[in-house]
Order: C-alpha cells, then sequence, then structure tokens
C-alpha cells in the first residue's frame, strides 16, 4: 500500500484547465457543477492524484484512469481518497483500502471507524470483509490520516 498527498496550493490554473479537459463529459460535469471552488480544486486534484498515484504504483505511464468505483479492474488495483483542507490524499494498494483524514484528537476511534467503514462497505460483497483489519496511521501538520486495508487480496474475478 502507498499513501500519496497534493497539496492544492501547487495546483496552476494551467494544470487544472489541462486536467479538466482530460476528463469525461460526465465527470466534468460533475466537478463544475459544484459552486464552491475549492471543492472544484479537490476533484481535479483528485483526478491528477489518482493519475500520478496509479502511474507510480504501477511503475508505469498511465495518461488516464477510468474510474471504476475505485477500482481499476484490469490491474487488480484499489484506491480511496480523502480530502482535508488543502490536501488531497490517496491510498493505493492491491488489496481493498480506506482512508480518511481528520484533525487530530484525544479520541482518533471515530476516524479510524470511517477508514474501517470505506473499506468495509466497500468490500461489502466480497467474502474477506471481515478481514479488513490493517490499520496505518500518518500524521499531517495538525491532522491525522488513518488508512484501512484488507489483509488479504481480493480477487476480481
Amino acid at each position: 500500500m502507498k499513501l500519496y498527498i497534493y497539496d492544492l496550493t501547487n495546483m496552476t490554473d494551467d494544470t487544472y484547465d489541462k486536467i479538466l479537459s482530460q476528463l469525461t463529459e460526465e465527470t466534468k460535469n460533475n466537478i463544475l457543477k459544484n459552486k464552491m471552488r475549492i471543492t472544484r480544486l479537490r476533484h481535479v486534484a483528485g483526478e491528477l492524484l489518482k493519475r500520478v498515484a496509479v502511474s507510480s504504483y504501477l511503475q508505469r505511464e498511465i495518461s488516464y484512469v477510468d474510474d471504476i468505483g475505485s477500482v481499476i479492474e484490469e490491474n487488480n488495483i484499489f484506491y480511496d481518497f480523502a480530502f482535508i483542507k488543502n490536501f488531497v490524499i490517496c491510498a493505493v494498494s492491491d488489496k481493498q483500502v480506506g482512508v480518511a483524514a481528520d484533525k487530530k484528537s484525544s479520541d482518533d476511534y471515530s476516524l479510524m471507524e470511517n477508514a474501517f467503514g470505506k473499506c468495509k462497505t466497500k468490500c461489502k460483497d466480497c467474502p474477506l470483509a471481515s478481514e479488513c483489519t490493517y490499520i496505518e496511521s500518518h500524521a499531517l501538520d495538525e491532522y491525522r490520516i488513518v488508512v484501512c486495508q484488507s489483509n488479504a487480496k481480493v480477487n476480481m474475478a
């Protein structure tokens, strides 16, 4: 499993326009209907980060990642996103994965539940869903990132 973090303050208008122009009309329209600029930026950055993360994970260039839920079927790759402040976080794995991010607190249980719930919900039809127990935690300034991934590989066949 690899974790990728992108700071939205690094996104130029040219990069935003370029990524937006490469998306399907449906994805582009879904992004553009958001009234808040930060939401549009997050989603475009998510598309960019997904491309970079999957390319890096597969160790080969991927120019576009078709979004089929959170699974890239032909490569058996799973990913999930979290957005917090100016950051987009993407976890990529060969196993089902869930990621959550929030401000650090004395009670991080809810954050772990969020990551675990995302992972388990995505694998609800998978007999391995009960095995989604691997929790990893990372610090990002005053924020905490929690990643949950299945400890067994999911067979996509």
